[in-house]
C-alpha cells in the first residue's frame, strides 16, 4: 500500500511539472503565432485558464504534503511543545474542515453544471470537467491535513518534541 501511495505522490508532482511545462510552451507558441504570423488559437485562453485551475489546486495539495504553505509560527515556537501540538491539531482540523466545505460546494457546483449540460465557449467541453479539480484536490488536501493532525495527536500523546 505504501508503495502505491509513494507512486501516486510522485505522479502528482510529475503531472504538475509537465502541465506547467506544457502551458509555458503553448504560451510561447501562442505569442509567436500572434505577433509573428497574426494567427491566434481561439481555444488557448480558455485552455490556459482551466489548466491554471488544475495546477493551482494540485499544487496546493502537494504544498500541504510538503509543508510549503506559508504559516505564522511565532506563537507556536513561543509556547511549550505540548501546547504547540494542540495548536497544530486545531489548525489542521480547521483546515481539513474548510477543505470539506470546498469539496461539498465544489461537488454541488460540478453536479449542477453536469445536469444543465453547460459547455465551454471555445473548446466545447462540458463545463463540469474544468471544475472537477476543485473538489478532487480539495479532498486530497483535507485528507493530508487530517494526516498531519493525526501525527500531532500521536506526538502530543507520546510527549514528543515538535517537528516543523
Amino acid at each position: 500500500m505504501k508503495k502505491i501511495l509513494n507512486w501516486a505522490e510522485h505522479l502528482e508532482e510529475w503531472v504538475l511539472a509537465y502541465t506547467l511545462l506544457m502551458i509555458v510552451l503553448l504560451s510561447f507558441v501562442q505569442v509567436v503565432l500572434r505577433y509573428g504570423f497574426h494567427y491566434d488559437f481561439v481555444w488557448f485562453n480558455e485552455f490556459a485558464r482551466y489548466t491554471c485551475i488544475f495546477m493551482t489546486f494540485l499544487g496546493a495539495s502537494i504544498a500541504v504534503k510538503t509543508g510549503a504553505h506559508f504559516s505564522m509560527d511565532a506563537i507556536v515556537q513561543a509556547v511549550p511543545e505540548r501546547t504547540a501540538h494542540l495548536m497544530k491539531i486545531i489548525v489542521n482540523l480547521g483546515c481539513a474542515l474548510f477543505c470539506a466545505v470546498v469539496v461539498y460546494y465544489g461537488t454541488i457546483h460540478c453536479l449542477k453544471l453536469h445536469r444543465f449540460g453547460v459547455k465551454s465557449s471555445a473548446m466545447r467541453i462540458p463545463m463540469y470537467v474544468p471544475y472537477l479539480p476543485i473538489p478532487v484536490f480539495s479532498a486530497t488536501m483535507g485528507i493530508r491535513f487530517l494526516g498531519k493532525m493525526v501525527v500531532h495527536i500521536k506526538a502530543f500523546i507520546k510527549n514528543e518534541p515538535l517537528q516543523s
